[in-house]
């Protein structure tokens, strides 16, 4: 019966994460684009940092053609565009790699080319011959050796510097040396007072050199996002982990032996030499030791769970309950408390006399339930209420695809004798009136609303007899994981008060593997296939009967396929 909490609560899994924004974030303020989302040291970030040095030098290239056209080294507009197309080939062949797709060098290109070419007359603004195409500004009266002309190119070396110290400042901002805008204006601030002292001796009166600063700090911020253009996405506060099915027959535990699962596996059971006796069928629960004969049953999919993310370190991050929908919070029971078996009906109480005086009866209050009803067929078909008991917990890593939880439940066990349905189903979106237990008692909420979750059909609204109660079983998921999950013990005996050696049926076993696995980076906002694996200890229960028929205490095993996602 154990094995119903444990399956459900595999269902799904979902972090929650409070201002976690693993997606790039914008710069802000008047810069354009998005701070890496993999700052400081990832390949994204050291491959747009080098396109950006690359456009510092490649500006500074084409400032370097008009100013040989203004002295006269080029002497036409087609000699200054074989100038600009050198440095514009060379350009073209920066390194991009570990740059997001949205990299696009000849655009880059485009866009420097343009911005420099059409603001051209703010240095080369005196009187002279126009310097044609596509350039603005007028070729110096005075050229080659005149002071306009000397006067004119210092400024446009000037520019070349303050847009080299501009595109290091939100290098710096990209890796975090800056801190935050105020601390990037600040930097950029010095370049323009550094720039603003340049030398105009010999300059025409229409040299500005606040105007061109300015205009120079625009641009730049502006074109920001063709450097770092990972695209922005809002704080992730969410990851979702949603079981899908896994195997579809899980075999395990009979009267008769153990029978083997359908693949996918997950896990198996060794004996003393190492060899494998028993596949586990992944998404499946397996329960009881050595005569366990209660079957495994298939782990409800299309269930979810929430954590909030706490403050993280070094990539890791808390998981902390989250407060919510019953269905998918992991916040712990109570305070309040009512029957939750018995015959006193769902009505507040303070103790098991107030329900009829079954052992366990009056219950906290479930806030959070790990995943929805779970029917357990064979030989006592029951349905199993696994309530969260305690806060859960835990730690995660989005970007590695790892999480590592403990989930305390509170598995609420129903004998409802129904072989064909242990739990009421949501049939067209009503509890199935038609749902009878093995007594003929309907399910208090029949014909009630509901939402079914998953194949297996069955919704927390859709309420079962609280007379089937056969108490509660606590049981920890700890840890639930996307690594390695075993239990070893040279003599078979897995978990204290086991009665029988072994494991699922299989008297040999002396060790239980179970596999997670890891999803893939989680930060792009996608859903990753992942597999959270747990080998764990059942309790007795209050029923001899089950206790007898699942071989409790004993040992539990699932891994719980689905798909993890971050959410906004």
């Amino acid at each position: 019966m154990r094995r119903l909490a444990v399956a459900t609560i595999s269902c799904s899994f979902l972090l929650a994460a409070a201002g976690f924004a693993v997606a790039a974030v914008p710069f802000g303020g008047d810069d354009s684009g998005t701070i890496p989302s993999d700052s400081p040291k990832g390949p994204i970030t050291k491959c747009e940092d080098g396109v950006g040095k690359q456009v510092a030098k490649f500006a500074g290239a084409i400032l370097k053609c008009h100013a040989s056209r203004a002295t006269g080294k080029l002497t036409d507009e087609t000699g200054e565009d074989t100038c600009e197309g050198a440095a514009k080939t060379k350009f073209l062949a920066t390194k991009t790699i570990g740059c997001t797709a949205c990299t696009n060098l000849a655009t880059i290109a485009a866009g420097v080319e343009g911005a420099i070419d059409g603001n051209n007359g703010a240095v080369y603004c005196g009187a002279g011959t126009a310097f044609g195409g596509e350039d603005a500004g007028n070729i110096p009266t005075d050229a080659p050796k005149g002071p306009v002309t000397k006067c004119e190119n210092t400024g446009g070396q000037g520019v070349a510097k303050l847009v080299g110290a501009i595109v290091k400042c939100h290098a710096s901002r990209a890796v975090g040396k800056l801190a935050d805008e105020t601390a990037e204006d600040t930097c950029e601030g010095a370049a323009l007072t550094k720039f603003g002292i340049t030398k105009t001796v010999g300059c025409p009166a229409c040299i500005n050199l606040g105007s061109i600063g300015s205009l120079v700090e625009s641009v730049v911020d502006g074109a920001n996002s063709l450097v770092y253009c990972e695209p922005a996405a809002a704080a992730f506060t969410k990851l979702s982990f949603t079981t899908t099915l896994g195997s579809t027959s899980c075999g395990g535990p009979s009267f008769s032996g153990f029978t083997a699962p359908v693949a996918p596996f997950s896990g198996e059971v060794d004996n003393s030499s190492n060899a494998n006796i028993g596949n586990l069928g992944k998404g499946c629960l397996y329960v009881g030791g050595g005569s366990a004969a209660t079957p495994a049953n298939q782990i409800p999919d299309q269930a979810q769970s929430l954590f909030d993310l706490g403050t993280p370190s070094g990539g890791n991050f808390p998981l902390i309950a989250h407060a919510g929908a019953q269905s998918s919070c992991t916040k712990g029971a109570g305070p309040g408390t009512h029957c939750i078996g018995g015959s006193g009906g769902p009505i507040a109480c303070t103790a098991d006399s107030d329900c009829g005086g079954t052992a366990g009866s009056c219950g906290l209050d479930a806030n959070c339930t790990f995943g929805p009803p779970l029917p357990i067929t064979g030989a006592l078909p029951v349905c199993v209420i696994n309530a969260i008991q305690t806060d859960a917990s835990g730690m995660a890593n989005p970007s590695a695809g790892t999480s590592t939880v403990d989930i305390p439940l509170s598995s609420r066990v129903y004998l409802t004798a129904n072989a064909t349905s242990p739990c009421p189903t949501c049939i067209s979106g009503h509890c199935d009136a038609t749902w009878k237990d093995g007594s003929n008692n309907p399910s208090p909420n029949s014909g009630a609303a509901c939402s079914p979750t998953g194949s297996q059909g069955t919704s927390l609204a859709c309420g079962v007899p609280l007379g089937d109660y056969q108490g509660a079983l606590p049981v920890d998921l700890n840890p639930l994981s996307t690594g390695p999950a075993s239990k070893t013990n040279a003599g078979g005996i897995f978990c204290t008060g086991q009665n029988h050696a072994g494991a699922f049926h299989l008297t040999a076993g002396t060790t239980i593997k179970e596999t997670g696995s890891p999803s893939a980076d989680l930060t792009d906002g996608n859903p990753h296939p992942s597999v959270l694996a747990s080998v764990f200890c059942i309790p007795a229960s209050l029923s001899s009967a089950i206790n007898a028929v699942g071989d409790l205490p004993g040992p539990g095993a699932t891994a719980l396929g689905g798909n993890a996602q971050l959410l906004p």
